[in-house]
């Protein structure tokens, strides 16, 4: 877990490498022919870094020390979404801000489960696909 005023998310050291992983983004949204996409990220300064998914409706959120913040407010274990609220998701570094990153991918993979979910975590770099397909970078 990664937070609080030192946040390392904030560092300007570790913004070239979410906009390298934002880079990759544009590519799987192609294939989404529209709908909407959820951006989760770590911390609330990434917000200003650019992400083009103008074809898809954007709710950005961020870890809060209280759960998610942005466009929504809400606990990291109870996102309030329906199934299929979502075409893509993005939770970039999102489970490394959390104490207990598991209840926010439970959330993913169980609620907007038939979403296409791209996840980048220190530990890990993947895509998975509703169909269990992984593609490690």
């Amino acid at each position: 877990m990664i937070t609080g005023p030192d946040n390392l998310f904030a560092l300007p050291e570790v913004e070239a490498l979410l906009r390298e992983e934002l880079a990759r983004v544009p590519a799987l949204a192609a294939r989404q022919p529209g709908g909407r996409a959820l951006l989760l990220q770590a911390h609330a300064s990434g917000r200003a870094l650019p992400v083009d998914l103008r074809h898809l409706g954007v709710t950005r959120m961020h870890v809060t020390p209280a759960g998610l913040g942005g466009d929504v407010v809400c606990a990291a274990d109870a996102l309030p979404w329906e199934d299929d609220a979502f075409q893509l998701v993005v939770a970039q570094h999102a489970g490394d801000a959390l104490a207990r990153p598991d209840e926010l991918i439970e959330q993913l993979e169980g609620e907007l489960g038939s979403a296409e979910i791209f996840t980048a975590l220190f530990e890990q770099f993947f895509i998975q696909v509703a169909n269990g397909f992984q593609f490690q970078f």
